[in-house]
């Protein structure tokens, strides 16, 4: 099944959690973090503090990736794109909830960040759920290549 760029927004907005990915000068960084929509907009938000290292990575390094994983829906996706500090204190309040208060503590501490996508990737493998483990196995087996799924590449 192939999937519109509007499908695939659709899917990713099911996620409660990513993995954003950075640039540490000549190392790629690794955090989860909860993504946020706003409405028909196609970008992410997130929130942190200004004196969080990633804001530093991405002042020198705005290139970003973020990743979606869900097994049990069988379902992968990586974004490429562009991440900026936005100044809208307003996306922080209309995103604003208590397990934040373990993260940034403060409110007053929180800036969002924006990140805007150019081109993605995603692996469905929800219609072989049930069979990808005996299918890995087989292939194995007989020296031949899993199928894994359908694959897309989207520009966005």
């Amino acid at each position: 099944m192939r999937k519109s760029p509007r499908e695939l927004w659709e899917d990713i907005r099911e996620f409660d959690v990513c993995v954003l990915v950075t640039r540490s000068g000549d190392r790629l960084r690794s955090r989860p973090m909860k993504p946020f929509f706003e409405g028909r907009r196609e970008t992410i938000l997130f929130l942190t503090t200004a004196d969080a290292e990633k804001i530093d990575e991405i002042k020198t390094c705005p290139e970003a990736n973020v990743v979606f994983s869900s097994t049990r829906e069988g379902m992968w996706v990586s974004l490429a794109g562009k991440i900026r500090l936005s100044n809208h204190a307003e996306a922080v309040d209309a995103f604003w909830g208590e397990e934040f208060d373990a993260w940034i503590g403060e409110r007053a501490r929180a800036i969002p960040l924006v990140f805007t996508p150019e081109s993605a990737e995603y692996w469905d493998c929800s219609e072989k759920r049930a069979t990808a483990s005996w299918d890995m196995l087989e292939s194995m087996a007989n020296c031949r290549k899993s199928d894994p799924g359908e694959n897309q590449k989207l520009a966005l």
